[in-house]
C-alpha cells in the first residue's frame, strides 16, 4: 500500500539532482560535508530551547563561555539539583548549555570554532516571519529532513510508530544516512526523533506525524509544473509514460498502440503492469487526465490493452533528466510500505496474482529489513504461478556485497538439498557473497545441513528462514530476523575455527 505521502517523498528523493546539489554545496558558507548527514542534536531541541533566543545570543556574545552563562541562565538553572557540590552542579548545566551550542553548529546555524551565525542563521534571525520556511527548506535539501520524513512514512504505513528510535535508525541506514562523523545511525540514538520535533517546529510535520503536503510542496518550491505531475505518477504509470515518451522522440507517429507499449515496458522492467484489464483504469486514464496523452478508443475492442495513445505537447516538453531523475532509483530502491500482517494474509490467497505479488513484497521486505538495497528480480512470482521469487540485494557501505534471496510460497512441500545445493551454485555464477532461503515451510535436514557445511567450508553465507521463523518475524519483525541469523552466523564461525584448528 503506497501512500500518498510516501510518493510524494520518494519522487522529490528522487529529483535532487546532481545540479541541485551542486547548488546547495557550493554556498559561500562552508558546509562540513556533501553528504547528507544526521546531525546530533542533544539539548538542542525546540521542546528544550527557543530558537530566536539561542540565535540572539550567539550575536550578542563576544566568546563561548558569555553564550553559555545566557543559555544556562535562561534553561538549565533548575538541572543538576541532585549535585549537592554548586561546582559540579554548574559544570553539568554548563555543559547542558554547551550542547545547545554543539547542536547549533551540527545544524550549520553558527560556524565552526567560532561564536558567529552563519548566513542561514542571520537569515533565520533578522527574517523571523520566514523563519519556519527558510529553517524547513535547509532541513530538508540540505540535512537528512527528506530521508527523516521517508523514512517515519513507512514506518507509519507499517503500523509502527513513526519515532520508534531503533526501526526509525534501520530505515535511514538502509538510505544511506550517516552521522556527521561517517557511522552508521544507532539504534540508541534520539537525534533522529528530535530532528522530527524541529520538523514539528517548522510544521512540515502535523501533531500526530503526518506529513503536511501542501506545506511541503511549497517549502521545496515544487507545486506545479510537469516535473510535479510526473512524481505523482505510480511506477506503472511512469514506466508507460517514459516508454511512449521514447517512442515519440524516435518515431514522431500521431499515435501509438497501446498493446506495444504495454509489451515494451513487461519487456523492460518485467510483469510490474499486470492485468490488461486494468490498464485502462490505472494507467491510462490516470496519464490522459494529468494531460500526458489524449485516448483513441476503437470500435474492434474493449480491453485495456485495446485502442491507441497520441502524446501531447506537455509530453513532449519533458526531458530526458526528468525521466532520469526518478528512473535512475525505480529499480534500485524498490521499498514496501504495506503492512507486515497485510502481506501474510495475502500469502495465503487462493488468487496466484495476490498470493505472487504479496510473495515479491515479502522478499524486498525481507532484504530491507536486513539493510540490503534491491538491485533486481531473477524470478517474478509471474514466472512461478505465485509459488517463487529470486532477488538479488545490494549491500554498499565501507565493503560491497550482493545477496540472493529466494522466496518459497510451500507450506506443504518441504526444501530439499538440491534447491539449496542449486542456490549456493546460483551463487558463485553471480558472485554473489550470500543466499537468504525463505520458505513458508520447512527445510528438510539435509537441506540445513548442507547450509553449514557451505559456510564452514567457504566464504559463502548460507541463512535458511523457515515457516516457524516468519512467524516470529510477522510478530516481533526485525529483531526477530536478525537475532536467528546472528545464531547462524556464529555456529558457521564457531565451527569453521574448529575446522582450521
Amino acid at each position: 500500500m503506497i501512500t500518498k505521502d510516501f510518493i510524494l517523498l520518494s519522487n522529490y528523493y528522487m529529483c535532487l539532482t546532481l545540479d541541485i546539489l551542486t547548488k546547495i554545496f557550493t554556498r559561500k558558507e562552508k558546509v562540513m560535508t556533501s553528504q547528507k548527514y544526521l546531525p546530533s542534536t542533544n539539548e538542542f531541541t525546540p521542546n528544550i530551547i527557543d530558537l530566536f533566543f539561542c540565535l540572539e545570543a550567539i550575536k550578542t556574545s563576544n566568546d563561548r563561555s558569555q553564550f553559555i552563562d545566557k543559555v544556562r541562565d535562561e534553561y538549565f538553572l533548575e538541572k543538576a539539583k541532585t549535585r549537592t557540590d554548586p561546582k559540579e552542579r554548574l559544570i553539568q548545566q554548563n555543559k547542558l548549555a554547551g550542547n545547545v551550542l554543539i547542536g547549533l553548529r551540527n545544524y550549520l546555524l553558527v560556524k565552526e570554532e567560532q561564536i558567529e551565525l552563519t548566513a542561514l542563521g542571520n537569515q533565520i534571525l533578522n527574517e523571523p516571519e520566514k523563519a519556519k520556511d527558510v529553517f524547513a527548506k535547509h532541513l530538508v535539501d540540505i540535512l537528512c529532513g527528506t530521508e527523516i520524513l521517508l523514512s517515519m512514512d513507512r514506518l507509519k504505513s507499517r503500523g509502527v510508530s513513526p519515532r520508534n528510535k531503533k526501526l526509525l535508525a534501520d530505515e535511514l541506514n538502509s538510505l544511506g544516512i550517516q552521522t556527521k562523523t561517517g557511522r552508521n545511525v544507532s539504534q540508541s540514538t534520539t537525534d533522529h526523533t528530535k530532528f522530527a520535533t524541529w520538523l514539528n517546529w517548522c510544521e512540515i510535520l502535523d501533531d500526530s506525524d503526518s506529513i503536511i503536503e501542501e506545506r511541503f510542496h511549497n517549502i521545496i518550491g515544487r507545486n506545479s509544473g510537469l516535473t510535479s505531475s510526473l512524481w505523482a505518477l505510480s511506477d506503472e504509470q511512469f514506466i508507460f509514460l517514459k516508454h511512449l515518451w521514447e517512442e515519440d522522440r524516435t518515431k514522431e507517429q500521431s499515435s501509438y498502440t497501446v498493446k506495444s507499449l504495454v509489451n515494451d515496458s513487461k519487456a523492460h522492467y518485467g510483469d510490474y503492469i499486470s492485468k490488461m484489464d486494468q490498464i485502462a483504469a490505472n494507467i491510462i486514464q490516470p496519464l490522459e487526465e494529468a494531460g500526458f496523452l489524449k485516448i483513441h478508443r476503437t470500435s474492434e475492442g474493449r480491453g485495456g490493452n485495446s485502442g491507441s495513445v497520441e502524446p501531447t505537447q506537455d509530453l513532449s516538453e519533458l526531458t530526458a533528466k526528468d525521466f532520469d531523475n526518478k528512473n535512475d532509483n525505480f529499480n534500485t530502491d524498490m521499498r514496501v510500505t504495506k503492512p507486515l500482517s497485510q502481506i501474510f494474509e495475502e500469502i495465503e490467497s487462493e488468487d496466484t496474482h495476490i498470493k505472487g505479488i504479496a510473495l515479491e513484497e515479502l522478499s524486498i521486505l525481507i532484504g530491507q529489513s536486513l539493510g540490503l538495497k534491491f538491485s533486481s528480480f531473477r524470478t517474478m512470482s509471474s514466472d512461478t504461478g505465485g509459488a517463487e521469487v529470486d532477488v538479488i540485494f545490494e549491500q554498499q557501505g565501507i565493503f560491497y556485497s550482493k545477496w540472493l534471496v529466494q522466496c518459497k510460497n510451500t507450506p506443504k512441500s518441504p526444501i530439499h538439498v538440491s534447491t539449496v545445493a542449486k542456490e549456493v551454485g546460483n551463487a558463485l555464477v553471480n558472485t554473489a557473497n550470500g543466499v537468504i532461503i525463505v520458505t513458508s515451510g520447512k527445510f528438510t535436514k539435509a537441506a540445513v545441513q548442507y547450509a553449514e557445511a557451505t559456510m564452514i567450508k567457504s566464504n559463502l553465507q548460507v541463512h535458511l528462514i523457515d515457516g516457524e521463523l516468519l512467524k516470529l518475524y510477522k510478530l516481533n519483525g526485525t529483531a526477530a530476523l536478525v537475532r536467528e541469523l546472528l545464531v547462524s552466523s556464529e555456529k558457521a564461525a564457531s565451527l569453521r575455527n574448529q575446522s582450521i584448528i
